[in-house]
């Protein structure tokens, strides 16, 4: 007897998109049309529900309270401000990168940097041979690497006026115009954006987009 209306609004605070949620809506209520009520059940349902959904609601709050003090912690710093420019790169994604990468002048070139965030080949490549379905290493900062990754997909994604991130797209794109697969071409494109991290942190210029 819900409206169809209001569980959708409910299911869209958990921030996936709109076209997944009318989807799970419609199995919802298909479910609620099968099911046979039982009142007693439901009750020791809520009894046993509540105290897990409060211990749920205070640990997002506590959350909610960290990434807001890391955001203001990270506002103050240089290099944060410097990597918001990058199209893709949003506030959690631009800590991430400070705190794992740290001091840049660790890494006296992009080759050392790129292994310590794992992108780099677990495969070595000879000859002509290039396999597609050569993985990343999967060493370092897996919290170095997850960043990357989402800025990628953040910075390839299409908007109303195009990519986010143009030349993270062509560089996606011509990988894909390769033969190789999204995932491969993905991780193609993080180490492509690594570069443009190193180069802008050691030089202190914003991200330019030609």
């Amino acid at each position: 007897a819900a409206d169809p209306e209001e569980v959708l609004n409910l299911l869209l605070s958990n921030r996936r998109g709109r076209a997944w949620n009318e989807n799970k809506r419609k199995q919802l209520l298909e479910i609620a049309r099968h099911s046979l009520p039982d009142l007693h059940g439901i009750e020791a349902q809520q009894a046993v529900l509540k105290p897990y959904i409060h211990l749920l609601q205070t640990y997002q709050n506590c959350m909610d309270d960290l990434l807001q003090s890391m955001q203001t912690l990270a506002e103050s710093i240089e290099t944060y401000v410097l990597l918001r420019t990058i199209p893709g790169v949003g506030p959690l994604t631009a800590a991430m990168l400070v705190a794992e990468i740290g001091d840049i002048k660790r890494f006296p070139s992009v080759k050392q940097l790129t292994a310590f965030a794992g992108l780099d080949s677990a495969v070595h490549e000879s000859g002509t041979f290039k396999s597609k379905k050569n993985r990343i290493s999967k060493r370092g900062s897996s919290y170095l690497r997850t960043a990357l990754y989402q800025a990628t997909v953040a910075g390839i994604s299409k908007q109303i006026h195009g990519p986010r991130n143009s030349i993270l797209f062509q560089f996606y794109q011509q990988k894909r115009d390769e033969g190789k697969p999204a995932k491969v071409a993905i991780v193609a494109a993080s180490h492509k954006l690594l570069r443009i991290i190193f180069g802008m942190w050691n030089s202190g210029s914003a991200f330019q987009a030609h």
